[in-house]
């Protein structure tokens, strides 16, 4: 068939002209530093992660404690030296809202595969944080506000 052998052939050139995009990728280390900080007061954290080198297109995902939501998604990693690439967190969500004050999950992802590599990280957010989660206001009851 002409189609699928056109589209099978501008794969290919697609592959050779954007290196590093779909190369094999081991991730050895992702750490946050500082390690814990305080986005209400304008502070963020610097992600490292140590990588194979030259791979293209990794980013960093912020999941919650279960480590199944995402809480902050494309933090795009930047190859600063051969295997070590960074990336800033602020502290905010993708809806550009501050996280509340805990701890979260850190872990590199591949768009172009859709999946998680490497080991997992962890990084403590100061702020506020609010008790219960979910207030309903019904005039009898209350909530509790803590700035860390």
């Amino acid at each position: 068939m002409k189609i699928t052998r056109s589209i099978a052939i501008a794969s290919f050139f697609i592959l050779l002209l954007v290196p590093g995009v779909f190369a094999e990728t081991t991730v050895t280390s992702i750490t946050a530093n500082p390690g814990n900080f305080n986005s209400i007061l304008n502070e963020s954290t610097t992600i490292t992660v140590q990588a194979t080198s030259g791979v293209l297109g990794l980013e960093v995902r912020v999941l919650l404690p279960d480590r199944i939501t995402v809480v902050r998604s494309g933090l795009a990693l930047a190859e600063t030296t051969p295997g070590t690439y960074t990336t800033t967190w602020d502290g905010r969500n993708d809806g550009n809202a501050g996280v509340v004050a805990g701890t979260y999950a850190i872990r590199v992802f591949n768009p172009g595969t859709t999946t998680f590599i490497g080991p997992w990280g962890e990084v403590a957010v100061a702020g506020l944080s609010v008790s219960p989660s979910t207030f309903t206001p019904t005039g009898t009851n209350a909530a509790t506000v803590t700035v860390q």
